[in-house]
């Protein structure tokens, strides 16, 4: 259900440096490592949005779980 926005991201990086933006060290401006956030306003003239990634997904009977956490957890385990 989710994807990762991060600044190792082939297609991330691309879309940051189509808005004149830079990745060094796998971080956006050399400082964030994610690609997307709602903070960080500082880096939005590097190619940082706040755009979410959005997928629907009907629930079915067999749907047991959703755990919503932000990417810090993410960072300390896998999908």
């Amino acid at each position: 259900m989710s994807y990762d926005h991060k600044a190792s991201d082939q297609a991330e990086v691309s879309r940051i440096k189509a808005g004149s933006g830079i990745v060094m060290d796998g971080r956006v401006g050399g400082t964030l490592a994610i690609t997307r956030a709602f903070g960080d306003h500082s880096l939005k003239k590097e190619g940082v949005i706040a755009n979410p990634y959005i997928k629907k997904h009907v629930l079915k009977i067999s749907d047991k779980f959703l755990i919503i956490a932000s990417d810090g957890v993410w960072d300390g385990l896998e999908d």
